[in-house]
């Protein structure tokens, strides 16, 4: 059967630096109910679909690029909240998710291979973006999530986590120096190229690592343990029959289709629409006559455009670099903008196998928090089904009716799931508070005017409040 995954998007933990001018108690109110409606949310979501894996795809905390390190003091407004704020807020996401994923694992009683959660992808409310990016907070960041360039193999497939916002950094000019490139590489690092440069490495090797990656997924899948002791045998490979075996136990060729997580969304032209599923700004009406969608809706687009530690999508050349570097790229997802939006890259090239390039389909998750600007958070679940053979290649034969409907509709299907807008939850409460004081008012302003109330005295006369009893005396008779 297909592996279940689950993309969730922009946890993006409410703290001060959320709604900094919010008195208290509603900031409070604020903080408590949105961590209770993601605790629950998420404890659900884990009861009822059990996911194999869960994918976290960057801003787990709003200000957590904001809270001072023990080797970088911030100053202004946000000088108080240090290290210690930033523990406290780590411990909090665990509280919410990791908690409930640690107590499945231990009750499950089936194997919990690949039953994970990954929350190493970094976002700019983690870090920052581009030059914006400070070398401590991103290592904090990383000693506690795991690396954000990593390789995992989910369902026969290749997920490749990059860090865009420490990438973003490259081409642009550095703070301390006004430089935009590495200079001859003959002297000591820029601050700007220690944030980028790292990320650069990786893509220049992540092929390599994929490869590596799926022979350790199908050494595993032939039943030889990927990660566990390996034999200390010299073979010599001159000889055709080692290196005839060497080849058959490490398929150094196969490959999984790949699919790329960022946080930033790809580079489109301004007023590439979303589809259909947007919420905050549905599709415009195309005009009279035409049946098909508006080639160009700004409406219904992500804005191409930046400010502050923010920006909406990457730039061309970074984009390019993604998709060349990685390589047979199939499908991306990435967040950011907290609203669902849906695109087809056709400038690039998706498949592998010699067919005719379809582009590459990019899904922008929903946030799963209701303080993010989305009435109705969501998350995407996936299906994964890629059914290999023991060098890796994909096998059609022997296949039940579900399974040819899955490899007919590909190896990846995904469906946006809908959360409870708590929002209108809150709004109900309020009216239905506002009536219930304005009917009690105006009961009391009748029966004072009218004298018909519960209050009047000739109705309290003849209707008592509490029922008269009257207790029996029973005669006892005394024995003889």
């Amino acid at each position: 059967m297909p592996l279940v995954e689950l993309g969730a998007m922009d946890p993006q933990l409410v703290d001060p630096h959320t709604y900094p001018g919010r008195p208290w108690p509603l900031s409070t109110f604020t903080v408590h109910h949105t961590d209770l409606y993601l605790r629950r949310s998420y404890s659900l979501l884990q009861d009822r679909l059990q996911p194999d894996t869960v994918f976290f795809l960057g801003d787990l905390f709003d200000g957590g690029r904001e809270w001072s390190t023990d080797d970088l003091k911030k100053n202004g407004e946000w000088a108080k909240y240090g290290e210690t704020f930033w523990l406290e807020e780590y411990n909090r996401f665990g509280q919410i998710f990791f908690g409930r994923r640690n107590e499945i694992a231990l009750t499950s009683g089936t194997e919990d291979r690949g039953k994970k959660v990954i929350a190493s992808l970094p976002g700019n409310h983690d870090l920052g973006i581009g030059v914006g990016v400070k070398k401590v907070v991103r290592d904090r960041f990383y000693a506690y999530f795991g690396d954000g360039n990593r390789v995992d193999i989910v369902g026969n497939h290749t997920f490749v986590s990059v860090d865009t916002v420490s990438l973003s950094a490259m081409g642009q000019s550095d703070p301390l120096t006004a430089s935009q490139g590495a200079g001859l590489g003959d002297g000591p690092p820029s601050s700007g190229e220690m944030i980028w440069k790292p990320v650069k490495e990786f893509l220049d090797r992540v092929k390599l690592m994929k490869k590596e990656a799926v022979a350790r997924e199908l050494r595993y899948l032939n039943g030889d343990d990927a990660f566990g002791t390996l034999d200390h045998d010299l073979l010599d490979l001159t000889d055709e029959a080692n290196e005839r075996e060497y080849s058959q136990t490490i398929p150094r060729n196969a490959e999984f289709p790949t699919i790329l997580l960022t946080h930033v969304p790809l580079y489109r032209a301004g007023g590439t629409p979303c589809g259909p599923l947007r919420e905050h700004w549905p599709p415009s009406k195309p005009p009279k006559g035409q049946a098909t969608p508006l080639d160009h809706d700004d409406r219904n687009a992500i804005a191409v455009r930046g400010g502050y530690q923010y920006q909406n999508v990457l730039t061309p050349d970074i984009s390019k670099e993604l998709i060349t570097k990685i390589g047979g790229v199939q499908q991306v997802f990435s967040g950011d903008d907290h609203d669902y939006c849906e695109v087809i890259h056709k400038s690039y090239t998706s498949s592998t196998t010699g067919k005719a390039p379809s582009g590459i389909r990019e899904i922008t998750v929903k946030s799963i928090s209701w303080a993010m600007g989305v009435r109705k958070p969501g998350f995407l679940m996936m299906s994964l089904w890629n059914p290999v053979d023991e060098v890796g290649k994909p096998i059609e034969a022997s296949l039940t009716s579900q399974d040819v409907s899955y490899s007919k509709a590909g190896t990846i299907q995904t469906h946006l799931c809908l959360l409870p807008d708590q929002l209108s939850i809150f709004i109900r409460y309020g009216m239905m508070g506002v009536f219930t004081v304005m009917t009690l008012a105006i009961r009391a302003i009748y029966s004072a005017v009218t004298g018909t109330g519960a209050f009047n005295e000739t109705h309290r006369a003849t209707y008592p409040l509490l029922p008269l009893t009257e207790r029996l005396k029973v005669s006892r008779r005394k024995d003889a």
